[in-house]
């Protein structure tokens, strides 16, 4: 069966009146805030009957519809392992769950369309199995055990990242160039259709993994500078995310390999340092945190020591406010000092704390040498 995937927030096609209805499911994924679809797309739709499968959101939320896509994307891998899937947006983050699904061959192929005319006017799915839209047929015979793509996938992206590399701009030559020059030396005992089969594959998962893209007209466009290659790997930790600065090294330079891009333990400290710069990594102790980060929890203030307030005796206090009632009290500090210590027989650092109580409870202050009485 196939499946096509949509992301009504990232690319709205007007129409799908191109596509084949027979064997092939619509998945329309739309956000909270889309209130209406166009008419011809609304016709389009009624053509695949029940099924045309309309997911809308029921909140909005960061990556919110990315979430659910990814989640059927899962059910229909997971009832349909025959499926031929495509996602039609041009969000790369899907990439790394396209080619999760291509490695671990959980559905029969699946490539991500920037495009509904990519979609609608793709050839190169014509051929078993990628095919999405084109029928395919079944072969009578037994089938021979699958081999792996990978070699040919990497001899064709080392020869079409080579400097001053030949790269056509047409698919057919495309085609004709891995097919005849680049993988030739490993199409030995194969026969000419086996051949043919391979490069397509090869073709599509350049496609797929978004090295090449291609439009109506079948133009191809590379992607396939450093920097290219440097946005796909850091894709990739970002939605790994490692925890330990190891772990990110090995997958780094795993992922690196699987790129043929040759990097050096120099080249992965400097990518650690530049996604850190971009406050997209935290480091530290060896551990490795991601954004959104963490905020820290306060500290609770320290809690202050009690302050230790002298109190007077209380005979004696009452004895000094009595002396302080009087009409004819002191009125100069001198004085003050010297009726404290008549009255309580007080030293001299005792006079100064009792003095100091008087002011600290607000009955006088002291201005100078002179006395202002309060109460």
């Amino acid at each position: 069966m196939k499946h096509l995937i949509i992301d009504f927030e990232n690319v709205q096609p007007q129409n799908l009146d191109k596509l084949p209805t027979e064997n092939t499911h619509i998945w329309l994924f739309i956000g909270v805030l889309h209130k209406m679809l166009p008419i011809s797309l609304v016709k389009s739709l009624l053509r695949f009957g029940e099924r045309a499968h309309l997911v809308q959101l029921q909140k909005t939320g960061k990556n919110a519809l990315d979430f659910y896509l990814s989640y059927y994307l899962g059910q229909i891998t997971a009832t349909d392992p025959e499926a031929q899937i495509g996602i039609l947006s041009r969000d790369g983050g899907y990439d790394v769950l396209v080619e999760h699904i291509l490695e671990t061959q959980q559905a029969q192929g699946i490539v991500r369309l920037a495009n509904i005319d990519e979609v609608q006017h793709q050839k190169i799915t014509a051929a078993p199995p990628p095919a999405l839209l084109e029928n395919s047929l079944q072969p009578e015979t037994e089938p021979k055990p699958q081999q792996s793509l990978a070699p040919y996938f990497q001899a064709a992206l080392v020869a079409l990242r080579r400097p001053n590399a030949f790269r056509p701009c047409r698919l057919h030559n495309l085609q004709k160039y891995l097919n005849k020059y680049v993988l030739c030396d490993l199409f030995v005992d194969k026969t000419e259709e086996e051949c043919d089969i391979t490069t397509i594959k090869v073709i599509n998962k350049l496609k797929t993994q978004g090295f090449i893209n291609l439009d109506e007209q079948e133009t191809v466009s590379y992607h396939i500078s450093d920097s290219d290659l440097l946005q796909k790997i850091q894709r990739y930790i970002l939605t790994l995310r490692p925890k330990t600065y190891a772990d990110f090294q090995a997958a780094v330079q795993s992922r690196a390999d699987a790129l043929c891009l040759t990097v050096s333990p120099n080249d992965i400290q400097a990518f650690a340092r530049h996604l850190r710069e971009q406050n997209l990594i935290r480091q530290e102790n060896g551990k490795i945190e991601y954004a959104p980060f963490a905020e820290p929890k306060p500290q609770p203030a320290p809690k202050q020591p009690k302050k230790i307030v002298w109190e007077p005796d209380e005979t004696i206090w009452k004895k000094v406010i009595a002396a302080l009632s009087l009409k004819n009290r002191p009125n100069k500090t001198k004085t003050l000092r010297n009726t404290i210590h008549a009255l309580t027989k007080s030293n001299a650092q005792e006079t100064d704390k009792l003095l100091q109580h008087l002011q600290d409870t607000q009955i006088l202050r002291i201005d100078g040498t002179k006395i202002v009485y309060i109460k």
